[in-house]
């Protein structure tokens, strides 16, 4: 939009044009199905609701059927906030006022970039020669005339956004103003460009070790210590660090179950808007997203049963002195899908005393998951209600 077109619009889903015009005030006003005004280059045009012409007039009075502008202002409403004038060519105006106390007026008449000609300033010769010929007015600023009016247009300008004592007439006020000019034109000559002065590298080299981290020592190190390139390599001590590892009731190390849980609380996820859960699941946390790097969990895939063939499972596969542990679980619920993944975690531990010699006698546990979303036997049988539930066999008998 050029600089001095207006455009006013109904604040709608189809944006209705309420008003619109240019530099040159040649446009239109008016909402539909109501009193409308047309300007052009030529004419006026005033209308009704219906559309029908109620006057007409052209710009050049000397025209044929030129007519006559309207006496009076011409006022339209466009809605209720907007409020259309017309009083002649030159002076348009559209005010919006959307709240009591609150009016802003935009004045969107013909704006030209001279207001006279060059006849109003030109002036006739009267003797001799050229007597009658009109001498235009060729008098014009001169460069340093020029310079001299735009350093005062700055001083006034200035004099606006920071005025001075002697720019303000109040007298309390013009005190209060010399007052500060005293106690703050002090600083002006503190105010200088920096420069490096003579130990600008000892400075810079500073800062630059307070940025490189302080590398532990391992106890690992061969050779001399550098000294040249960094700080000395100091020792770490991670006992402070260490201290949330441990459980506080019992002083023992805490599980990697607990673990990850401990940092899953510490860095919560971020809350889905209703755009992203409402999406039919296109946007699941479980997608994995085209082309990105995906996260891998830590843990071992549970081994899926059928919920049919769980008894065949139970005496085939399991010893008598054997904890099953059966998850139910559906694919399609999220806190199933949480719990699963931390029972993968749960079943990399225990995997992992399965293959260790000194504790594969004291692990007598198992842990296997049943998906009530492919076949509801399970669910009857015990009449599940609530995912996730976890069923317990001991000895081919049940707990829940």
């Amino acid at each position: 939009m050029r600089r001095g077109d207006f455009q006013f619009y109904e604040d709608n889903k189809k944006r209705t044009l309420l008003a619109t015009l240019d530099e040159h005030a040649v446009g239109s006003a008016g909402k539909p199905g109501g009193k409308k005004m047309i300007l052009t280059k030529e004419c006026g045009i005033i209308l009704d609701g219906k559309d029908v012409i109620l006057k007409t007039w052209r710009w050049d009075r000397k025209a044929q059927r030129a007519g006559s502008p309207p006496s009076e202002p011409v006022a339209i409403n466009l809605n209720a906030s907007l409020a259309f004038t017309y009083r002649d060519r030159n002076s348009i105006s559209i005010k919006f006022a959307p709240c009591h106390g609150t009016l802003v007026d935009f004045a969107c008449g013909e704006r030209l970039r001279r207001t006279d000609s060059y006849f109003d300033h030109a002036r006739r010769v009267t003797e001799g020669p050229h007597r009658g010929k009109l001498l235009i007015d060729q008098e014009v600023p001169t460069l340093q005339q020029r310079q001299k009016r735009i350093e005062l247009e700055s001083l006034e300008k200035r004099s606006k956004s920071k005025p001075r004592s002697k720019d303000v007439a109040h007298d309390q006020i013009k005190q209060i103003v010399s007052t500060l000019e005293t106690k703050f034109d002090g600083y002006e000559g503190c105010r200088v460009t920096p420069a490096p002065d003579g130990n600008w590298r000892e400075k810079a080299y500073l800062q630059s070790l307070r940025e490189i981290p302080i590398l532990p020592a391992t106890g690992y190190e061969v050779g001399q210590i550098p000294t040249l390139l960094g700080s000395v390599v100091q020792a770490n001590d991670a006992s402070e660090s260490l201290k949330r590892l441990k459980n506080e009731s019992n002083g023992k190390w805490r599980g990697s179950v607990e673990i990850h849980r401990m940092i899953a609380q510490e860095n919560p996820g971020l809350p889905r808007t209703g755009s992203l859960t409402n999406a039919s699941g296109r946007y699941s946390q479980e997608l994995r997203v085209a082309g990105g790097n995906s996260t891998k969990s830590v843990g071992e895939r549970l081994a899926t049963i059928s919920g049919s063939k769980l008894d065949p499972f139970l005496r085939e596969h399991c010893a008598s002195d054997e904890l099953v542990v059966v998850a139910c679980l559906r694919a399609d619920d999220r806190q199933s899908r949480a719990v699963e993944a931390k029972l993968e975690q749960i079943q990399l531990i225990l995997s992992e005393r399965n293959q260790n010699p000194a504790t594969i006698s004291k692990s007598n546990c198992r842990l296997v998951k049943c998906d009530l979303a492919e076949s509801p036997a399970l669910a009857d049988r015990y009449r599940v209600r609530a995912v996730p539930t976890f069923l317990m066999y001991a000895r081919c008998a049940i707990h829940s």
